[in-house]
């Protein structure tokens, strides 16, 4: 996202905060009815509990992302 949007780092982090966020709730919805009806509704809410700490951890991996994608393009279009 950083390296896509390259013109403003706030732009670059506030569009990958909120595409991570939505991504990471998909696919945590997916991958919960997937392992309710394969495992059991037991484990899915374990799951579920365990899904704050996931969620965190993949918007802050995400922008760590985006904030080098910004720092990449602005490197790459300096030098050229």
């Amino acid at each position: 996202m950083g390296i896509i949007v390259g013109n403003d780092k706030k732009i670059a982090l506030t569009n990958s905060f909120v595409a991570s966020l939505i991504g990471s709730i998909i696919s945590f919805m997916i991958s919960t009815v997937i392992v309710y009806y394969t495992e059991s509704p037991l484990y899915a809410i374990a799951v579920i509990q365990s899904a704050k700490i996931l969620l965190i951890f993949y918007v802050v991996i995400t922008m760590i992302g985006s904030a080098i994608g910004y720092y990449i393009r602005d490197e790459i279009k300096n030098k050229g």
